[in-house]
């Protein structure tokens, strides 16, 4: 994911919005409990998007971006109960709702493609080693080795490649 991301850039300004609402509903409003709740679950998403990118593997990348849907799901709650109990209006919280909403599409699709990403790479993986297979079959072959000590010792390299492969992610 680049620096200058959608994602970090939409969730950043999200938040801000958020620490505004804040200010207004425990200066205004004078409530303090939802107001602590989204303030915590709404700069919680930019701030998992953001370790995400630093993430020490691809499964510690997907990890973070899947707290940051969570947070996403529970700040969507507050600003739904906000509306409802007409500590703000409607217009003001369909407005952070459709933010809160385009954020967490964002995260989804970033999701899914991460995914898909990871399953594409290790069935590449696999089909290497099956034309890797296929090549040593060949060579050995020319060497009189019998092809059941091949698919042993092919076998043993796919079986360690793919154990070091999975300790990676």
């Amino acid at each position: 994911m680049a620096q200058n991301s959608i994602l970090l850039d939409k969730s950043l300004l999200f938040a801000a919005r958020i620490v505004k609402l804040n200010k207004y509903l425990t200066k205004e409003k004078k409530e303090t409990v939802i107001s602590k709740q989204i303030i915590r679950s709404a700069t919680s998403i930019g701030a998992n998007a953001n370790e995400a990118i630093y993430g020490q593997s691809k499964a510690d990348f997907i990890a973070k971006l899947q707290i940051s849907l969570k947070e996403t799901a529970e700040t969507e709650y507050w600003l739904r109960l906000l509306i409802l109990s007409d500590n703000i209006t409607d217009k003001e919280g369909n407005s952070l709702l459709d933010d809160c909403l385009e954020i967490k599409r964002i995260l989804i699709s970033t999701l899914k493609t991460a995914k898909n990403i990871n399953k594409k790479s290790r069935k590449t993986f696999i089909l290497q080693g099956v034309s890797a297979l296929c090549h040593f079959r060949i060579s050995f072959q020319k060497l009189k080795i019998p092809l059941a000590r091949i698919f042993y010792l092919s076998l043993l390299t796919i079986h360690s490649s793919l154990n070091n492969s999975t300790k990676r992610l």
